[in-house]
């Protein structure tokens, strides 16, 4: 068979240009092939992975498909930034985007099995792509910028260099990424489809808002009651969770809540000491070297833009004595609302203004009305595309016979959530922009309702250059603070300017001191390492770093180990790399530091971190032996839960058979505390402003209540008059008994909100994107499950859990 790229082998260069070489590997991860995979395992290549309807995986496939997938993404990034694209932004609007990122690096195998099975499906159902549409899909992603010659060269620099052989690897992999995309998009229309009834349940959960009265039952209270436990419960139940690290948290709709399920891991944990540069403290210590010279120097030079005395209008009447005022007579409805029609009038000679709605809709209509219709040349099919500026084999006409065959895609289809019509070109540029005729304006063209004043304006109507000092105050206009009531404000800007300047110094020269001292040592361990030996002690310049924070004054501090959630809760661990702000101390010391190897790093506040790794304990799973104290503590505590959660139920019911007042139900003779009427909540809700920015809510806190979740608020919602329930928190440390309180509105004033507001309601595109998410996630499991019935190797699954958690360690 002929090569897709034969047209491109006319031309064979070497690729030397440093500049594209340094732009594809921003994009590029790792070595597409060195990287090391999930594959194989202690059986081999040979390994079944995966089996599916008609098909099935080895270990050996799915390790080469892992990396022919690694070589694609390193060619499409490559000729996305060849294309002209840096960012996003920059992404065309009209094909899918197969960009691999980081999470889907680290689960490529997953992913390369689900574009496997996936495709299959969609080549049984009689879909097919054409090479002349993956060639269409090359030159679109490269922002139609990038010729044949580019991409030959992008061939053979990728991989192993083998330019043949990776171009079957991209034509074969893009054709099994384009059939799994169109397949998919083949549900599209129905993951888009919200039902009136889950409109009103969305929006229901934002604006309905009630107050509960509750009593807590604390599970403390019923440990006692709990009998002791045998060896054999303990065991079983340390075997359910000693692969689990205690102190989890979930997700539960944009909230970060604790599980109940203990954890008897002892999970990884490192210790740090480091040197801080607080930029506070430096100020303080250099506010007496401010000299009276550079006080007056800074105030002169910055008096108009900062020191300018502000006054509000009007500001003398709040010192002027009160005076009494007649009061204004009330007048009827009827003459009031003449008295202020006839006031809103126009005095004589004054121009009507248009109501402000009337105006801000026809100033909206205007351009539409004035802009003439676009005519998409690309609306009917590919053919009315314009022709390719460059061809590889695939890219010419196909025979008239080949032309008519059935194919069922032979055009991208848009990225799903976008929309289906192609932009339109943009507009001409450089000399192209030059030679374009000016279009004529129109002689209907409506003018402009305003036109700026140019008389006072620098420069005025010719265009000249605004000097920006020309918009301040002449001295005499303006009134300034005088220098005695802000000296001390300035005195504190400049010893905090000369602060920071003297930390950037200070630290930068320290962490030289220090990382020439690391590299001494790290040359002794590269040696050791390499001669198989042991590793050499650290001297002890790197294990305490006292000698360096007296030489430069700074202050010292050790960590305790922690764990990733206790150092990323510090301030250090916060902090990042002082250089590109890109790496926060806690990945560093987590992903890539070695023992002892300085790290300099700053936070929002200025205060810097010159920062080592000086203890790193992997994560152990400890004998039953060691942890059967925790293990019958955390089995009482489970089963206390229990007894709580019952207990409540009991009490629930009796409280709605009585209708008393909840507060004289007698729960605190009974030991649990009545936790009065709470305010008003939601079920679900945004921070301030953020409605239709395209996150859906968050998950409500109850701030009277500890740890409420998901099933909390579908118990407390579900409330109706008298009825109480029982439900437990999340952590299931507490059972609570609640009975609803009020409601802030009617149902039926509920529902008339609802019918006006729901077509505008900022939240409703939220809402929208959440079910098109969690649609498609249903789809893909139904797909992949059901359909193509997928079935993992359980040895293979365990093998892989293992490695990961070896790679996070």
């Amino acid at each position: 068979m002929a090569s897709p790229f034969r047209f491109f082998r006319k031309h064979t260069k070497v690729f030397l240009a440093v500049a594209a070489v340094l732009a594809i590997f921003i994009f590029v991860v790792g070595d597409a092939i060195g990287r090391g995979s999930f594959g194989g395992g202690d059986n081999g290549v040979d390994q079944v992975v995966a089996t599916w309807d008609g098909g099935k995986l080895t270990a050996g496939q799915l390790n080469s498909l892992m990396a022919q997938r690694r070589i694609t993404d390193e060619f499409l990034k490559a000729v996305f930034v060849q294309g002209g694209g840096s960012t996003g932004y920059d992404f065309p609007a009209n094909v899918p985007q197969f960009f691999l990122n980081e999470p889907q690096l680290d689960q490529l195998d997953t992913e390369v099995i689900g574009i496997e099975v996936i495709a299959d499906l969609a080549e049984k159902s009689g879909m097919t792509v054409s090479d002349s549409l993956i060639n269409h899909y090359i030159q679109e992603l490269g922002l139609k910028n990038v010729d044949g010659q580019t991409v030959e060269r992008i061939l053979d620099n990728i991989g192993q260099g083998n330019a043949r052989a990776n171009e079957s690897i991209v034509f074969n992999t893009l054709r099994k990424l384009l059939l799994a995309h169109f397949y998919r998009r083949t549900f599209a229309d129905a993951s888009m489809v919200v039902l009136p009834q889950e409109r009103w349940n969305d929006w229901r959960k934002v604006n309905e808002r009630i107050s509960i009265e509750a009593a807590a039952l604390p599970v403390e209270k019923f440990i006692d009651q709990v009998p002791e436990p045998t060896e054999d419960q303990l065991l079983a139940f340390y075997n359910d969770y000693k692969d689990f690290d205690p102190g989890r948290f979930q997700q539960q709709r944009g909230r970060e809540l604790p599980v109940a399920e203990p954890g008897f891991a002892e999970p990884r944990r490192v210790r740090l000491q480091y040197l801080m540069g607080s930029v506070a403290g430096r100020t303080e210590k250099l506010l007496d070297q401010v000299t009276e010279e550079e006080i007056k120097d800074y105030y002169e030079r910055n008096k108009r833009t900062e020191f300018i005395k502000m006054s509000l209008p009007g500001a003398d009447a709040f010192d002027a004595p009160a005076t009494d005022a007649p009061e204004t007579p009330a007048t009827p409805s009827v003459e009031g609302r003449e008295d202020a029609s006839s006031a809103d009038k126009p005095a004589a000679g004054e121009t009507p203004s248009a109501p402000a709605e009337e105006s801000a809709s026809e100033t909206e209509a205007a351009p539409a009305e004035a802009a003439p219709p676009v005519e998409d040349a690309n609306e009917s099919s590919s053919e009315a595309r314009q022709p390719s500026p460059f061809r590889l084999a695939s890219f010419q006409e196909e025979p008239a016979a080949t032309d008519q065959a059935a194919e069922t895609v032979e055009e991208p289809a848009a990225t799903e959530g976008e929309s289906e019509t192609e932009p339109t070109e943009p507009a001409a540029t450089g000399e192209a922009a030059q030679e374009a005729p000016a279009p004529e304006a129109s002689a209907d063209a409506a003018a402009p309702a305003t036109t700026p004043a140019t008389d006072n304006v620098p420069g005025g109507a010719s265009g000249g250059v605004i000097d920006p000092a020309a918009a301040l105050p002449a001295d005499e206009d303006v009134e300034y603070e005088p220098l005695e009531n802000v000296r001390d404000e300035i005195r504190r800007r400049i010893a905090t300017d000369k602060a920071v300047e003297e930390l950037e110094r200070t630290m930068s020269e320290a962490a030289a001191q220090l990382q020439a001292e690391y590299n001494q040592y790290g040359s002794q361990v590269a040696a050791a390492q390499e001669s198989e030996k042991p590793a050499p002690k650290p001297p002890a310049k790197l294990t305490d770093l006292k000698w360096l924070a007296d030489q430069y004054g700074l202050t010292y501090e050790k960590t305790t180990p922690l764990t990733v959630r206790e150092l990323f809760d510090t301030a250090v661990g916060k902090a990042r790399d002082a250089a590109t702000q890109a790496t926060t101390v806690m990945e560093a010391a987590y992903q890539t530091l070695q023992l002892y190897e300085p790290f300099l790093a700053l936070d929002l506040g200025g205060d810097y971190y010159l920062v080592a790794k000086i203890e790193d304990t992997a994560r152990r799973i400890p004998e039953f032996k060691e942890v059967r104290d925790e293990v019958a503590k955390a089995w009482k505590r489970a089963e206390a839960a229990k007894l709580a959660e019952k207990e409540a139920e009991k009490l629930a019911a009796e409280v709605t058979k009585s209708g008393a007042p909840f507060d004289q139900f007698f729960f605190a003779e009974r030991g649990f505390d009545v936790i009065k009427p709470t305010a008003f909540f939601s079920w679900r809700s945004y921070p301030v402003g953020q409605a239709g920015t395209g996150t859906p809510p968050v998950l409500s806190d109850v701030p009277e209540l500890k740890n409420v979740g998901q099933e909390f608020m579908q118990t407390a919602f579900g409330l109706d008059g008298k009825e109480a329930a029982a439900v437990m928190n999340t952590d299931r440390s507490i059972a609570y008994v609640i009975r609803l309180d009020r409601k802030q509105y009617p149902d039926d004033e509920l529902r008339r909100l609802f019918l006006e507001e729901e077509g505008s309601w900022g939240g409703r595109i939220d809402m929208l994107n959440e079910h098109y998410y969690l649609f498609n996630n249903a789809v893909e499991r139904e797909i992949l499950e059901e359909r193509a019935g997928l079935e993992f190797n359980e040895e293979w699954l365990a093998q892989r859990q293992e490695r990961l958690a070896q790679r996070q360690n």
